[in-house]
């Protein structure tokens, strides 16, 4: 009889010993899955991550390079007054400035210097109202490197220049540039 008895614990830990095993092949499906689940979130929500960083990005440039376009106009047009208040200056009679006092000849010597290295400069695309440093490096990287090709367009050039045609003052490069051709 203990024989019995213990053939039927035997069987009856065999039989609990499969259903723990099944339980745990389960709950390690189960956990397989919910591995594959969580591994899918994370990936999307790096995904997403990345595509915000990107648009931040993308807003930081464009509101960098806004910056610039505004520095480089006002630094375009306090280049204009400057030269407009050099020529006006050396345009007086020379009698008035010798008048007010003897070291006024070095003054107007320096200002003529400065209007012959002025004069004697070559315009270039950094010329054009709107062309700063960046604008001039992608027109470079385009092409574009002359006024004359700006001025007098090639149906090739012409189709390269329609990238900057949102880039202030666009509009009037090509008068600018006959302009300063001339």
């Amino acid at each position: 009889m203990a024989k019995k008895s213990a053939g039927k614990t035997e069987i009856k830990e065999t039989v609990q010993l499969k259903k723990i095993d099944k339980k745990l092949q389960s709950t390690q499906q189960n956990l397989q899955k919910q591995i594959v689940v969580l591994s899918k979130k994370v990936e999307k929500l790096s995904t997403t991550t990345n595509k915000t960083v990107a648009k931040l990005q993308k807003k930081l440039e464009h509101a960098f390079n806004q910056k610039l376009l505004t520095i480089q106009a006002d630094f375009d047009k306090r280049i204009v007054d400057l030269i407009a208040a050099q020529e006006k200056s050396a345009s007086q009679p020379v009698k008035s400035v010798v008048k007010k006092s003897a070291p006024a000849k070095p003054k107007v010597a320096a200002i003529n210097k400065t209007k012959a290295a002025t004069a004697m400069k070559k315009p270039t695309i950094a010329s054009l109202t709107g062309v700063g440093p960046m604008t001039q490096k992608k027109l470079i990287a385009a092409g574009i490197t002359t006024l004359e090709q700006i001025a007098h367009p090639t149906v090739g050039t012409a189709t390269e220049l329609k990238q900057f045609e949102k880039v202030r003052g666009f509009n009037s490069w090509q008068a600018q540039a006959k302009t300063l051709l001339a």
